[in-house]
C-alpha cells in the first residue's frame, strides 16, 4: 500500500514541474499539463507519480525527431495530463490571464 500524499507536497511537485519546462494548456474551467522532455525515465516518472497519487488520467508518448533545415531534434517525449479544475487553480498562480480581478 502507497503512503498518502498530502496537499502541499502535491502542490509542490507540480508547481516545480511547472517552474521548470512544463506548462497549463488554454482552458476555461479545466486545464491540462503538457511537457515535453528528450528524457524517458523522467517522462516515465512523471506518469508513475501521477498514478499512484492522483486520479488524473497521464499519457506518455514518444514523439520522433525532425530536420528543419539546419535545426536537428532529437527524439523526445510528450507527458500530456487530462483536463482538470485543479491545473485551473494553479494556472492563475503562475499565468497573467489580463483580466481585471
Amino acid at each position: 500500500m502507497v503512503a498518502p500524499i498530502t496537499a502541499t507536497k502535491l502542490h509542490s511537485f507540480y508547481a516545480g514541474l511547472i517552474l521548470s519546462d512544463g506548462y497549463i494548456r488554454e482552458g476555461i474551467t479545466k486545464r491540462s499539463y503538457r511537457q515535453k522532455t528528450i528524457n524517458k525515465d523522467f517522462a516515465l516518472y512523471i506518469k508513475e507519480f501521477n498514478d499512484t497519487y492522483t486520479n488524473f488520467k497521464c499519457y506518455v508518448t514518444e514523439r520522433s525527431s525532425r530536420d528543419l533545415g539546419s535545426i536537428h531534434s532529437k527524439n523526445y517525449w510528450d507527458v500530456s495530463i487530462s483536463k482538470t479544475a485543479y491545473f485551473a487553480k494553479l494556472y492563475h498562480l503562475f499565468y497573467d490571464d489580463y483580466r481585471k480581478k
